[in-house]
């Protein structure tokens, strides 16, 4: 499913597409945290839910699910699935979709089908003091 957020800047869970006939971005399986603490999984967001966002200064942000622009449960695609050296963190989104990536001292957007394990660090959200950290990707697979 592409999910928009209120927020005007890059965020993790926004989608550039608006059609009714693209791919899914996020894999309606995976899971996501709201602000309230509560788990669900993509396919289960609706508008007015309150997400966790990044914005353009590489910082943590509440944000508001405003729309969902297209979910096909029939539909399929083909998947980039981004592991981290922490495998509590998982990334699966269409290998066009553009992810938030780190060499290391800069942030870069990239499709993820070019996001290469053991150069680039992928930002996540630590539960414990609600920051967002980088880890370093492991593998990337199609599927």
């Amino acid at each position: 499913s592409a999910v928009s957020t209120a927020s005007t800047a890059p965020t993790t869970t926004t989608a550039p597409t608006t059609t009714t006939t693209a791919a899914p971005c996020f894999f309606g399986d995976d899971q996501v945290r709201l602000v309230n603490g509560d788990i669900t999984t993509i396919s289960e967001l609706r508008s007015g839910m309150k997400v966790y966002s990044m914005n353009n200064h590489n910082e943590l942000m509440e944000d508001e699910v405003i729309m969902i622009l297209h979910r096909d449960p029939d539909e399929t695609d083909l998947f980039c699935v981004i592991e981290t050296s922490d495998p509590r963190y998982k990334l699966s989104v269409t290998c066009d979709h553009y992810v938030a990536v780190s060499d290391g001292s800069k942030t870069h957007y990239l499709i993820s089908d070019h996001v290469k394990s053991t150069e680039h660090f992928v930002y996540v959200h630590d539960d414990l003091n609600h920051q967002l950290e980088l880890v370093q990707v492991t593998n990337v697979t199609r599927r």
